[in-house]
């Protein structure tokens, strides 16, 4: 029961930790800074190019990546919660 309890708290510090790292994550580096003046340049479907602002900002590689392994890791939460609550109550009902 002690390691349980264990593992419990460790795993409840390290969400905690990464909620905590997505909160303070810093602003400057979440988006790609693009100067109000400038504008991206692509190429339509005939080959011309021509220039086209973002409508919403660009996430830089770093800041979508967090992203996603937040995902992740809610994701194993939810399903590592699910198998638990599922085989407890398979264990209760056979005792």
């Amino acid at each position: 029961m002690l390691s349980f309890s264990q593992i419990s708290v460790q795993c409840l510090i390290r969400r905690d930790s990464l909620v905590l790292y997505m909160i303070y994550y810093p602003p400057h580096l979440k988006y790609v800074d693009i100067p109000e003046n400038d504008s991206l340049l692509v190429h339509d479907s005939y080959g011309a190019p021509r220039t086209l602002k973002p409508i919403e900002p660009i996430r830089t590689n770093h800041w979508a990546l967090s992203i996603i392994l937040s995902w992740v890791v809610a994701i194993h939460l939810y399903v590592h919660l699910t198998i638990l609550f599922i085989f407890t109550d398979l264990i209760e009902s056979v005792t």
